[in-house]
């Protein structure tokens, strides 16, 4: 009996670790769900889980970042709605890094950013996204004149 017990044992033992050997051992990067450029309007914010800027008067509670302005000058991108964000080195983030990155609910001075400047944000419904903020349009010669900031970004499922 003895002997029955421990082959069934073995035979379990090894079927768990044949199992085992299959799981990834890194984590698997996602698929982008979308990708693109934006550009977004001061006092505007940008929806990153379905890649667009709602226009005005459609609902705010769906934007994960916000090109707030205090002044003419002071002017930020938050994230709002649970959103969070981090600056990152570089010019370009992965996947990985973005999952790893330190994410903050603290909002970014427009000042502090120059062109090429990548962000990660880890958006309201937990998607990542990168942003890489491409230049700002301060002289915008289309009413209501507003200054528009270009963003190129991509956003990835959480499932590949």
């Amino acid at each position: 009996m003895a002997n029955k017990v421990g082959l069934v044992t073995g035979i379990s033992v090894l079927s768990l670790l044949t199992a085992l050997s299959f799981v990834p051992r890194t984590p698997q990067e996602a698929s982008v769900l979308h990708e693109g450029k934006l550009e977004i309007p001061q006092t505007y914010g940008v929806d990153l889980e379905v890649g667009k800027v709602p226009a005005r008067g459609e609902p705010f509670d769906v934007v994960d970042v916000w090109f707030e302005a205090v002044t003419g000058t002071e002017r930020y991108l938050a994230p709002v709605h649970g959103a969070v964000m981090a600056l990152m080195s570089g010019e370009k983030a992965e996947y990985a890094s973005c999952a790893s990155a330190s994410f903050s609910r603290q909002r970014i001075n427009l000042n502090d950013l120059k062109a090429g400047s990548v962000l990660c944000v880890k958006t309201r419904r937990g998607l990542l996204s990168e942003i890489r903020f491409e230049h700002m349009l301060e002289d915008n010669p289309t009413p209501p004149h507003l200054p528009i900031m270009t963003i190129t970004f991509t956003t990835w499922s959480k499932n590949r």
